[in-house]
């Protein structure tokens, strides 16, 4: 009897947790969706007008695609990703105002200082180095 229901329980207990980790996440079926999605977060955080809505889904969904072209191949062009970027600051400049810009480019600069120290490791290998 205790073997039935220690069975019962672990089966319970799998399942659960497979639906737990399951459960909750949304994924855009293609890139039109992504790129929708993602336009519209950051009008909402940034505040842009809701006329360039649709020209920044354009110029997010020409990176995408871009992107997505250079990571395709084998080994992965860089130098197309780094293209695709660039067009995709520079387009963005134009259709921004120069705060509006500036705004999206603080937060950019902030991601990049962020990352930069995660990968700071100097304290870590200094108490390995002999004196």
């Amino acid at each position: 009897m205790k073997k039935i229901a220690l069975l019962t329980f672990s089966c319970l207990l799998i399942i659960n947790f497979t639906h737990a980790q399951n459960s909750g996440h949304k994924h855009a079926a293609n890139n039109e969706e992504r790129v929708e999605e993602r336009a519209t977060l950051m009008m909402k955080k940034y505040g842009f007008p809701q006329s360039i809505w649709t020209k920044l889904v354009a110029i997010k969904l020409q990176r995408l695609n871009a992107t997505d072209m250079a990571k395709a191949t084998k080994p992965m062009n860089r130098e197309e990703l780094i293209n695709a970027n660039k067009i995709y600051k520079a387009e963005l400049k134009n259709l921004l105002t120069p705060q509006q810009f500036i705004m999206v480019q603080r937060d950019w600069n902030s991601k990049m200082d962020k990352h930069e120290k995660g990968r700071d490791r100097d304290d870590f290998f200094d108490v390995y180095e002999d004196d």
